[in-house]
């Protein structure tokens, strides 16, 4: 099974759970998150983003960023918070800054000042 489907299985299934109704008159609590992402190459990890963000069942708690250039990445997931209005959001990256960072794909903005 790709990594694709695996990420599409947990997404259902912690969709499946968090709508499943709770006992009546209590108001259900939310899930605290924390997005561990490969943001900056393809449209999945922002799309994830999006949905931890936009869910009313879920309370993101921070992002962190791996592979490659992290902190390119870190850079790039802290310029889309602020963009949608969410700099609280604490966002930390996997390894420190690289001498040259990397520019390809999304990266570059991340780079570019807000």
């Amino acid at each position: 099974m790709s990594g694709y489907l695996h990420l599409s299985a947990f997404a259902l299934g912690l969709l499946f759970c968090v709508s499943l109704p709770g006992t009546a008159g209590e108001p259900k609590a939310k899930i605290p998150v924390i997005l561990d992402t490969d943001i900056g190459d393809d449209i999945d990890d922002a799309f994830a983003l999006a949905l931890v963000l936009a869910s009313p069942e879920l309370e993101p708690r921070g992002v962190t960023t791996v592979f490659g250039d992290a902190h390119t990445r870190a850079l790039l997931v802290c310029r889309w918070l602020d963009a949608v209005g969410r700099p609280d959001v604490p966002v930390a990256s996997g390894r420190p800054a690289k001498e040259a960072p990397e520019r390809e794909g999304q990266l570059r903005y991340g780079l570019q000042a807000g």
